[in-house]
């Protein structure tokens, strides 16, 4: 028995979603309105309250306590990083707390998967746009973002200081009294140490929220869905037309 129109319709849709989901479904970065990859970063008050969107889940917020840790920059350390778990699949919001110290004190905040105990600071799953902090410390935010991970896995706010087009001071960041990971508290290093990551006894004060939801399909994919369907139900039309004249 052949099959009918809708039900090949039907399975066309269903394979280029799959198609669709799957070119999506790695570490992409996209705004969850527009579709399109960002990079942008907003500053927050120095007295930051959670302000998860609904539906979103808070997977850290281990709270600034007012302390600061120097020093970041072109001509400071080139990495700080502070672990923590994914409670999430997804990241739509993450920040820190920076004041700079002597201008220009630009960084840029990121997300970074982990590498045998240390970020993978050369791959980054997001890197946000260049932060120019004030020299009063606050709230730096990366939003409109869709960061996928894996949930239970370990990953780390990583703010990159290393050779950043303008930059030419330092900054420092505010820590916490709460480690997000037990016992795990801020790695830094410089790039002409390579892989020898420090420990510092403190935390840094991170903030980190996300939700479970899967990974939108690729517009184009819904066109091209919508041009299979269009094709076929022309296709078929057509079929009728020669039957009915023959």
């Amino acid at each position: 028995m052949k099959k009918s129109f809708l039900t090949k319709t039907i399975v066309a849709i269903a394979l280029l979603l799959i198609i669709g989901y799957g070119a999506n479904a790695g570490n992409v970065i996209f705004n969850t309105v527009t579709g399109q990859a960002v990079n942008h970063n907003t500053g927050g008050s120095s007295t930051f309250v959670s302000l998860a969107s609904s539906g979103d889940l808070v997977n850290v917020d281990n709270g600034w306590n007012s302390g600061m840790i120097s020093s970041l920059g072109e001509t400071g350390t080139d990495f700080y990083a502070q672990a923590f778990i994914a409670t999430t699949s997804s990241i739509t919001r993450f920040g820190a707390v920076v004041q700079e110290m002597s201008p220009e004190g630009q960084i840029r905040l990121a997300i970074a998967a982990d590498n045998g105990g240390v970020p993978d600071y050369d791959h980054p799953l997001y890197i946000g746009s260049l932060i120019n902090p004030t020299t009063t410390a606050m709230w730096y935010f990366e939003t409109g973002i869709n960061v996928h991970v894996t949930i239970g896995q370990k990953y780390y706010v990583l703010l990159d200081g290393f050779e950043n087009a303008g930059a030419t001071g330092q900054c420092q960041i505010g820590s916490s009294a709460t480690f997000p990971i037990t016992g795990q508290g801020l790695i830094y290093s410089n790039y002409s140490g390579i892989g020898a990551w420090d420990n510092y006894w403190a935390p840094l004060a991170i903030y980190v929220e996300g939700n479970n939801n899967s990974v939108p399909v690729s517009i184009w994919t819904i066109v091209l869905a919508f041009a299979v369907i269009g094709g076929a139900a022309f296709v078929g039309f057509r079929k009728k037309l020669l039957k009915q004249a023959i």
